[in-house]
């Protein structure tokens, strides 16, 4: 079984932001998942693990991922993704994929990749501080910014305009298709 993460900040505030783009992606997923006739539950609050999830079942009823989205905010989603692993017996963070935005990768783009350093995500921080390097990366581009003097921490947390958000959009469903779908040993 697999444990997707997609990082974000909770909130209504902060849906529409670069920085949720983690939870942009599980939610494309989700609809990915259904066409392709998992059963995917509605997404539901366990508390203890402050998280968000959704679990996916193959037709037979197996149990294929677990998706969440942390409710802490990002700086300390590495306690929640741990708190899951332990929940669900997920023993090795090579099971693990984390989702999450990237401002040095323009928008309408990703890279996917094992992760070697936090660069200057804190969430990142946070997920290495407390579940390792091993974890899969899906790293989606945020970066649409006209004017680099705006600084990355107020950038991802103002709301995208329409079109940004469909770029946004295209990135995550393409990285869905190229990347995702085979780390869940679904193709």
């Amino acid at each position: 079984m697999k444990i997707l993460v997609g990082l974000g900040n909770p909130g209504k505030e902060f849906e529409k932001t670069p920085h949720n783009a983690g939870f942009i992606a599980l939610d494309l997923l989700v609809r990915k998942l259904q066409s392709m006739g998992f059963s995917v539950e509605s997404w539901h609050e366990i508390k203890k693990e402050k998280s968000m999830v959704s679990e996916v079942f193959s037709e037979d009823g197996r149990r294929v991922a677990v998706l969440v989205k942390p409710q802490t905010f990002m700086n300390l989603s590495g306690g929640a993704v741990q708190q899951v692993m332990a929940k669900y017996g997920v023993k090795s963070a090579e099971d693990v994929m984390i989702i999450y935005d990237e401002l040095d990768i323009t928008l309408g783009e990703f890279k996917y990749s094992p992760i070697k350093n936090s660069r200057t995500h804190k969430g990142i921080s946070s997920v290495i501080s407390t579940v390792g390097k091993a974890v899969h990366s899906l790293r989606i581009g945020v970066e649409n910014r006209a004017n680099k003097h705006i600084p990355g921490q107020d950038y991802v947390v103002r709301s995208y305009s329409e079109k940004e958000l469909l770029e946004l959009s295209s990135a995550g469903e393409r990285a869905i298709e190229q990347h995702v779908l085979d780390f869940l040993e679904l193709v």
